[in-house]
Formats: C-alpha cells, structure tokens, sequence
C-alpha cells in the first residue's frame, strides 16, 4: 500500500454538509462497496507529492500561485481523518484560477522542473535514491494529465475540489 492521493469534485450544498458534519466524506466515496464514480473521483496513486514539488518548488506549503494550490493547499474542510489527516477544500474560484493556470502548463516546463535527485535529498514521497528519472516523470506526467481534465470538469460544473490522502 503506500499514500494515495485522490481529488472528489462536488457542489457547494454538499460541501456545506461535509463541513457542518452532517455527512461524512466516506459515505460520498464508497471505495468498498465498488461504487466510486470517477467522473467525480479520481486517484493519483503516489504521485501526488511529486506533482506538489514540481508544480510549485515547496516540500509541503503553498504560495500564492494558483498551481501551488492543487495538490497541497493546507485549506481544511474540517476535523475528519480521511487516512492521512482532513481533506483539503479547493473553492470552485480557486478552480477557475486553477484552471487559468494550467493552460500555462506544458509537458516541456513540467519536464525542466523534475528533478529525481533533489526530490530524494528533501524527502518527497515515494521517491527512491534509485529511481529512474524519465520513467518516474512519465508515472507522474500522466497523472497530471487526468488532474487537469479533472479540473475542466469541475470548473464547468462550478464546482469544489478535495483533495486527501488516504
């Protein structure tokens, strides 16, 4: 096993509920039972924490750029350990900001920031002293890839993004 990273897109009704407690994020995402709609669920397996560093330079903070804010944003939605403590609210403005700055983003750009070697002296999760760097990029790249059409979707539906560990 190891820690999975996974977005759930929703609206603004359901997110009041998650907040004021009335509904737990596990029963919206019923992994068990099999019924996980991945139009508004999606995994990134380990490559959540590489996609952080990449994007924004930070082991685990964000700055003010929009890009910063996918992955790691330190909002919580509230006290519920989800795995790996709270999930993380993206707002749906954020999403639209988020969204602005992805179409900023090419594969080259993503590509000239990877660094296999730095990830592994600051400890960025799951990298191995060992590791291939164009196969562990390819890995993330095409993870990335499914968080920026995630991130259509839900700024078309004006919609608000978790982000967690479990």
């Amino acid at each position: 096993m190891g820690m999975i990273g996974n977005f759930f897109r929703t609206d603004g009704e359901t997110v009041q509920k998650l907040q004021k407690g009335e509904v737990s994020l596990y029963d919206l995402i019923d992994y068990e039972s099999g019924k996980v709609d991945e139009d508004f669920v999606i995994d990134i397996d380990k490559s959540w924490h590489a996609m952080h560093y990449t994007l924004c330079g930070e082991v685990w903070e964000s700055t003010d750029d929009p890009l910063s804010k996918i992955v790691l944003n330190g909002s919580l939605l509230n006290d519920e350990d989800v795995g790996y403590g709270p999930a993380m609210i993206i707002t749906a403005p954020e999403v639209h900001n988020i969204c602005d700055a992805l179409k900023t983003v090419s594969k080259e750009w993503l590509r000239a920031r990877f660094s296999v070697p730095e990830m592994a002296a600051k400890e960025i999760y799951p990298i191995i002293d060992d590791e291939d760097e164009n196969d562990f990029f390819d890995y993330v790249y095409s993870y990335f890839e499914e968080v920026v059409l995630f991130f259509d979707r839900a700024k078309i539906d004006n919609h608000h993004i978790l982000f967690f560990v479990n």
